[in-house]
């Protein structure tokens, strides 16, 4: 679980599904010559690769490393040091390979057994790191190469996981957020808040375990559907949230409450590989909105339907306060 600290901070509401490539600086230096010493925790070609099982959390770097494959995804690569991971699935399922929060400017693919490229990312995240999902087949054999651009290397982070939908039950005592069905076109009068346009409803939250349904509305042009809650800060100040969803999810704080002179504060994202708790601190009693939307524009291209799940369980008696920077939470927000 990712445990977050929200500071004031504001930003604007825009979340891109993927951050387009155009003026990034290039770097000059060349990468260092292959080190035999180096700890090998990734393979250095696809010869070497280190298998992984899923789900897998792990780190490395590629200093040190050989330029051994590349891929266009929308840029070439350059002379960029690489290594390799393989895996091979014990079912089929959508797998999720997120470098979110490596420490440069990296590139990530999946090859097949034939080494045809079947997902490829450069930036996903606005501090250029990367993230791919793609369907992968059981008892089949992929290899995740970790590379960077323009000759980029350094440490990264790596974190994969298979898709797994919910059971359909909520827990015993839940508030169930009964916005009706999404469908092409929809328009959210339910709790839409400040996506409406104008300032729609906000929806109060009246117990500890909220079970929500997040989306987009199809048609001509897709749009995320925007869940606006609001709770009441309890008497020690701090407000824990911890959220889990189906899919790629983005929950922030709106402050102040209000849809002309708010904005999105600090906030988080999630999904089916890990939930994520934040601690938003604020005045006892006063009234926080938290707004839950997809991290993309449109569902991936292995997910059907208009609506997936997502859970909030709040905890309103005094919490220790989590000391952790946020890494890169500019991702979430352009």
């Amino acid at each position: 679980m990712k445990t977050l600290l929200l500071v004031a901070a504001v930003m604007v509401v825009s979340l891109p599904a993927v951050a387009v490539d155009t003026v990034k600086p290039i770097r000059t230096d060349a990468p260092p010559p292959p080190d035999l010493a180096v700890i090998r925790q990734g393979g250095d070609t696809i010869a070497d690769a280190i298998p992984i099982v899923l789900p897998y959390d792990g780190s490395g770097t590629t200093t040190g490393y050989t330029n051994d494959y590349d891929e266009i995804c929308p840029v070439p690569g350059f002379d960029a040091p690489d290594v390799v991971y393989s895996l091979a699935p014990e079912s089929t399922a959508p797998v999720i390979v997120d470098l979110h929060g490596s420490g440069y400017d990296t590139k990530v693919y999946i090859y097949d057994e034939n080494l045809d490229v079947v997902a490829c990312n450069d930036d996903f995240y606005s501090d250029y790191t990367s993230r791919v999902e793609a369907l992968l087949a059981a008892g089949a054999t992929y290899f995740i190469v970790i590379d960077g651009y323009a000759g980029d290397f350094g440490d990264y982070l790596i974190r994969a996981c298979a898709f797994e939908p919910w059971p359909d039950d909520c827990p015993d005592g839940a508030q169930i957020e009964g916005e009706p069905p999404m469908h092409d076109d929809y328009v959210d009068e339910f709790n839409g808040g400040c996506a409406t346009g104008n300032q729609g409803p906000v929806q109060p939250i009246t117990a500890p375990v909220f079970c929500g349904v997040a989306g987009w509305s199809g048609g001509v042009s897709w749009q995320k559907n925007f869940d606006y809650l609001a709770a009441t800060m309890p008497a020690s100040g701090e407000l824990m949230v911890t959220i889990a969803a189906e899919i790629h999810t983005v929950v922030f704080q709106y402050h102040p409450t209000d849809c002309i002179d708010g904005a999105p504060v600090l906030g988080t994202s999630c999904d089916s590989c890990d939930d994520t708790e934040m601690t938003i601190v604020g005045e006892p009693g006063e009234e926080i909105w938290i707004v839950v939307a997809p991290f993309v524009y449109q569902p991936p291209g292995w997910f059907d339907g208009n609506e997936y799940r997502y859970r909030l369980e709040m905890n309103l008696a005094p919490v220790a306060n989590h000391d952790r920077n946020m890494s890169n939470v500019r991702g979430l927000f352009r």
